[in-house]
């Protein structure tokens, strides 16, 4: 039996790609079905319509798809800015809204009071997509606003299926003592999982993990736990007990290299189930990459800014312990490339009405102004340097005012 799976990470917010003035995105969208025109760049709501074709397709085929994404939502474009309010939840029980860009994170003390909340309009977009399994990423750490509202909403629109296996978060009662803590909610951290358990739709068994990559520079009152010491932890190695159909490993963290960890993950399950099918999806280095731990295993990763999907298939096989099927492809995250894998007649209402939402969402605040228009792309490494591509040569020979 088949399982296929989606990949994304790293968004940063974008969620809409295309250059085209507002006013002619939606009707040159529709029009591609006719067309067959190429478009540079998709939005979220030509992703949802993919997603809604590939679930039905998964149905057809009878295999699962399984829906994950490894962190990195928060500080990136316009659309994730685009009116965030930080709610103050004072001790008196009083709210006060007061605009994201006033917010400045704690520093040194132990407790956090007022506690701030940052509800970013990109997330209530985010959210239209049923993901199986989610992770947090370092740009979710930064600042404690922005992490209490993952703990606070995100994680409980997806609850038990965002999962924070070595990072965790203090918040505070109207009397700012401690409420949770991570030694003390380490069986369910983050008001997601530490880890889960889960039959899919056919019947296999999943068990699913979330490990952050060694980040030291996170904010007040959250932890990450180096993962050495976490598979140390029984609750980690009582989780691991039980063989599942697969191992499903979702985090931000590279998949090879000096700053990824997932070999101390793998080598700790390897020791009880040799032969069990692990996956692991990855991010944080904004690359395409795919490394093999041993041939009944795959890691990938799969870009940045919403410019990929990664794919990935696996033919699970009962009790096997040769060598597994699997393969991977790296999709561009266009209508095109998305129409191609379903079909001509794509576009659905769920996906235009998001859509819709971005081009609101963007004319309200003024996200499509033209400050200027450069005469060429610059690259940082794929234009040789000296040359006109190149953006170290752009930035070291021309006279260029950067901060106006």
């Amino acid at each position: 039996m088949g399982r296929h799976q989606h990949h994304c990470h790293d968004g940063y917010a974008w969620l809409v790609r295309t250059t085209v003035a507002s006013a002619e995105r939606l009707t040159q969208r529709l029009c591609m079905q006719v067309a067959g025109a190429p478009e540079g760049g998709g939005t979220w709501g030509d992703y949802a319509s993919f997603v809604t074709h590939m679930q039905t397709l998964a149905e057809e085929k009878d295999v699962d798809l399984l829906l994950v994404d490894s962190g990195n939502m928060h500080d990136g474009t316009g659309a994730e800015w685009a009116g965030s309010v930080t709610h103050g939840e004072y001790r008196d029980g009083t709210v006060r809204r007061i605009p994201a860009w006033r917010y400045r994170r704690a520093s040194g003390g132990a407790t956090f009071a007022p506690q701030l909340i940052t509800c970013c309009q990109s997330e209530e977009f985010f959210k239209q997509i049923p993901y199986d399994v989610l992770s947090i990423g370092n740009h979710e750490l930064y600042v404690y606003a922005n992490t209490l509202d993952m703990h606070t909403d995100f994680a409980r629109h997806y609850e038990g299926q965002y999962l924070t296996s070595n990072v965790n978060i203090t918040v505070f009662d109207e009397d700012g003592q401690a409420a949770v803590t991570a030694s003390s909610r380490r069986e369910s951290s983050f008001s997601g999982q530490s880890g889960a358990k889960c039959n899919v739709p056919r019947g296999r068994r999943v068990t699913a993990f979330d490990i952050m990559f060694d980040f030291t520079t996170n904010t007040v009152n959250t932890t990450v736990q180096p993962v050495e010491d976490l598979v140390r932890e029984s609750w980690f190695l009582d989780t691991i007990v039980d063989e599942p159909d697969l191992f499903l490993l979702v985090g931000h963290n590279p998949v090879e290299g000096r700053s990824s960890n997932w070999q101390v993950i793998f080598d700790t399950i390897r020791k009880l189930h040799p032969t069990t099918p692990i996956t692991i999806f990855g991010g944080h280095l904004h690359i395409r990459d795919c490394v093999q731990l041993d041939d009944r295993s795959m890691s990938l990763a799969s870009g940045r800014y919403m410019e990929t999907v990664g794919w990935m298939s696996v033919d699970l096989d009962k009790d096997g312990t040769g060598a597994l099927n699997l393969s991977r492809r790296y999709l561009d995250a266009n209508p095109t490339t998305y129409m191609y894998h379903t079909g001509s007649n794509f576009f659905t209402d769920e996906g235009k009405n998001i859509t819709e939402g971005l081009y609101e969402l963007e004319k309200r605040f003024g996200l499509t102004y033209q400050y200027g228009v450069a005469p060429r792309d610059y690259t940082l490494t794929r234009d040789p340097y000296p040359s006109n591509g190149s953006l170290p040569s752009l930035l070291a020979e021309e006279d260029c005012l950067l901060f106006p």
